[in-house]
Order: C-alpha cells, then structure tokens, then sequence
C-alpha cells in the first residue's frame, strides 16, 4: 500500500492537551507532534512504526509494506525489498502491476552489488542470463561461473568453425573447387570471427558481487 504524498502533507492537528497531533496509520494511537513539526515522519510509541507528516523529499515517495514498514524509495523505482528480517517481501510499484502488491521473492533472487556503479539491485541467480544493473545500464556476470560457462561454450563453437575452415581451405588448395565450395569456406571462417568475438566478450565481462538472499 503506497502513501499519497498529498496525505502525508496533510497532518490532522487534533486539539489536546499535549498540544497538535497526527493519528497513527498502523494502530489510530495519536501521537504528537510537539517539537517534531519539521520531521517528515514521526514514530509511533505504541506499535512503533512510522507515520509521514510531510510530502516526502524532491524525486523520493513514500509506500507502505503489508508488514505495516514504512519505506522511502526513489519516486521511478519499480520494485523494491522490504529490509526486515521476517518480511523481505519484494514490493511491485507503478504500471507493472498494482501500486504496492507485494509478493515472495522467487527462489533464488538476491542482491547484487554492480561492478560499475556500486549500487544494490536485485537479481534471480537461478536464471542462466547476464545481470543488467538499473542504475547504469551495465551487463555484468553475477559470480564467475555464468561468464566462464559461456565463454568455454563460444569457444567450443570457434575450435569447431576454426577446424572446418582451416580443413576447406587445404581441400581448395590442393584441388579445384567449386564456387559454392569456397564461399561456405569464407561464411567458416566469418562465422569463426563471430564467435570468436563473442569469446572474448564473455571471458572479459566484469563480475557482480552477490551480496546475499532477499
């Protein structure tokens, strides 16, 4: 359940005798306010968890985990992790599904830190692809074992291109060949370069770190 930023300006100042106050939205306990105005949450003393009194800061909102935690997250952000220990439910947001429906991690899904700009994000592992960080847009190898897998596999396919057109090319010079003949020698050889290509891509990708399960 995400937080209107506009409710979260608006604070019911009821009058007590301590003074204003804004009514908890996890227990109704009011809490109040005095000498916490300028706060843009405040916590609750009964159920201890965070109210928002004020709009949340430029290009951040505020969403609330079914756990009753209150998160603060960039305004874009499509997907985040709730941070306690007996929750962590990933919390999808905006047009790719219900505004704060959070579900169970799939099995396998961690996070990550980029090898490029260092931030967190949050990747399945148990998927036999590379990871691309959010943030900067980097395709990365999350631990070494995917980028030597495929790179052995691209290489296997250069040996067995290499071989078929180093083997073409004898079999031309030492006797007349077609025309056909020699232009699959040449797609060998072209496709010989591709993988080869793809070898290096691979064995010099740069590696995620995992930093744990979710």
């Amino acid at each position: 359940m995400s937080v209107d930023p506009e409710q979260a300006a608006s604070v019911t100042e009821a009058t007590v005798d301590n003074g204003p106050s804004v009514t908890c939205r996890v227990c109704d306990n009011e809490i109040p306010l005095e000498g916490r105005t300028m706060n843009h949450v405040v916590r609750c003393g009964r159920c201890n968890e965070a109210t928002p009194i004020r709009a949340a800061p430029p290009g951040k909102k505020y969403v609330r985990c079914p756990c009753h935690c209150l998160l603060i997250c960039k305004a874009s952000s499509s997907r985040i992790a709730c941070p306690r220990e007996n929750c962590r439910r990933v919390i999808t947001l905006g047009p790719s599904g219900p505004v704060g429906t959070a579900i169970r991690a799939p099995a396998g899904t961690c996070r990550v830190q980029c090898c490029e700009c260092q931030e967190i994000f949050m990747f399945n592992t148990l998927s036999n692809t590379a990871a691309n960080c959010p943030h900067c847009r980097t395709s990365s190898s999350v631990g070494t074992r995917y980028k030597r897998t495929r790179a052995l596999f691209y290489f296997l396919f250069v040996a067995l291109f290499l071989a078929l057109s180093v083997g073409f090319t004898l079999s031309i010079v030492h006797s007349n060949h077609s025309f056909a003949f020699i232009t699959t020698t040449v797609i060998f050889y072209i496709c010989a370069a591709g993988f080869f290509y793809k070898f290096v891509y691979y064995l010099r990708m740069k590696v995620s770190q995992v930093l744990g399960p979710v």
